[in-house]
């Protein structure tokens, strides 16, 4: 029950922080020569991106998308795409912490209109091998396509 807790917690704050983040240019006079300081990597939990609403282009299996894996996390992710009926429209590789996929490639095409009720399904692993499962999650979403 924690867990299950644990993970709503992180999925919602995953999603505020995508919905709120905000892109701005460093401070006059500073470049890529900036310093950062160093992500503090979770320890006992997993943020999870969430995403809205989803909106392809018809016509084509290749769409403008890529899913990040947030630089704080441990472990890998695996995410598929997968329509209401079980459908797997897509699967990632391996996705390491701070890293995104791949381009997304769906594995077929999609008629226009709204696919409800699609979900991202992530998969975790806490090797690079992906031979070690953690827990993962799912996150609902509709397709728009146009």
């Amino acid at each position: 029950m924690i867990l299950v807790l644990v993970t709503a917690a992180s999925v919602a704050t995953a999603i505020w922080a995508l919905h709120n983040r905000v892109a701005s240019p460093p401070p006059e006079g500073q470049g890529q020569e900036q310093q950062t300081e160093p992500v503090k990597k979770l320890a006992d939990s997993i943020d999870i991106p969430g995403f809205g609403d989803l909106y392809f282009r018809s016509g084509s299996t290749e769409q403008n998308m890529t899913v990040p894996n947030p630089p704080q996390n441990f472990c890998w992710f695996k995410v598929s795409l997968v329509l209401e009926d079980g459908t797997v429209l897509w699967t990632s590789d391996l996705i390491a912490p701070g890293e995104e996929s791949g381009q997304v490639v769906l594995n077929q095409l999609l008629e226009k209109g709204e696919y409800k009720n699609a979900m991202l399904k992530y998969e975790c692993f806490a090797d690079e091998a992906g031979q070690s499962a953690l827990n993962g999650a799912e996150t609902k979403l509709t397709i728009i396509v146009k």
